[in-house]
C-alpha cells in the first residue's frame, strides 16, 4: 500500500503530459461510523471533521493525478440506557463513543466529465493513516491496548468545481472512505461488560472505519505552456 502511494505521488506525474498543476486547501465535516465484527452492531455515527492540503497534475483531457496530506477524525458511538458498573455505581446512560485522530497520506486519480464553467469530476484513491491520538469513553476503555496505529483503505469521491478567477477554483466534494485494515483488533479476549457485570464470550473483535465527508476547497492553479 505504501509503495502504491509513492508511485502515485512521484512516478505517475512524470508520465502525465500535464497542462496544469495546482495546490489545494480543503476542509469540512461529515459522519464517521465503524463496522464491528464479533459484536457491537447498531453503531451510531459521530460528527467528524477534517482538513487537507494537496497537490495535483492535470492533463488537457481532464485527467488528474493528486496527492494529499490531511487530518481526519474517525470513530463511532452507542446510545445506552441507565446501567450499573461492576462496582455498583449508577450511570444515567447516554451517548458513549470512541474517536481516533488520524493523519492520512492519500494519492489517486480524478476525471473531469463536465468541462464548462461549472466542472464535475469523479475519482478514487488509496490511503495510509497513522493514529496520533485516541479517545475511548468508559464503555470502550478495555480496547485501549488493541488500537492499531497504522491503517489503510481507499477513497471514492465526486465533486464540482467553479472558476473563481483564472488561477483559482472553488469546489465542493463528497468523499466516502472505507478502511480495509482494522482500527481495533482483539484476538478473542474475555472482558467484563460494565453494563451487565457479565463476562463476554471469547470472540475475536475487529473494528473498521467508514467515513463520509463533505468538503469545501480552494484550488490554486499554475498553467504550463509548451513553446516549440
Amino acid at each position: 500500500m505504501i509503495r502504491v502511494l509513492f508511485i502515485f505521488l512521484f512516478c505517475l506525474p512524470l508520465l502525465l503530459f500535464s497542462q496544469k498543476y495546482g495546490y489545494t486547501i480543503k476542509g469540512g465535516s461529515g459522519l464517521a461510523t465503524q463496522r464491528w465484527q464479533g459484536g457491537g452492531g447498531g453503531r451510531s455515527p459521530v460528527l467528524a471533521h477534517h482538513g487537507v492540503i494537496g497537490a495535483d497534475f492535470e492533463s488537457e483531457g481532464g485527467n488528474v493525478i493528486y496527492g494529499q496530506l490531511g487530518y481526519h477524525l474517525r470513530g463511532s458511538g452507542e446510545r445506552v440506557l441507565r446501567f450499573y458498573d461492576i462496582h455498583g455505581n449508577d450511570y444515567p446512560g447516554g451517548f458513549f463513543g470512541m474517536k481516533f485522530h488520524n493523519i492520512s497520506l492519500e494519492a489517486g486519480m480524478k476525471k473531469f466529465f463536465l468541462k464548462q464553467q461549472l466542472k464535475a469530476y469523479y475519482g478514487m484513491g488509496v490511503r495510509v493513516e497513522y493514529t496520533v491520538k485516541q479517545q475511548l469513553q468508559f464503555l470502550y476503555q478495555q480496547y485501549e491496548p488493541f488500537v492499531q496505529k497504522i491503517n489503510y483503505g481507499f477513497s471514492v469521491k465526486v465533486g464540482t468545481e467553479l472558476e473563481l478567477s483564472k488561477f483559482t477554483m472553488g469546489g465542493l466534494e463528497i468523499n466516502i472512505a472505507p478502511d480495509i485494515s482494522r482500527q481495533i483488533w482483539v484476538r478473542g479476549v474475555r472482558f467484563i461488560d460494565p453494563r451487565t457485570n457479565m463476562i463476554s464470550p471469547q470472540n475475536e473483535q475487529s473494528v473498521r472505519n467508514l467515513t463520509i465527508e463533505i468538503s469545501l476547497y480552494l484550488r490554486f492553479l499554475q498553467i504550463i505552456e509548451y513553446i516549440d
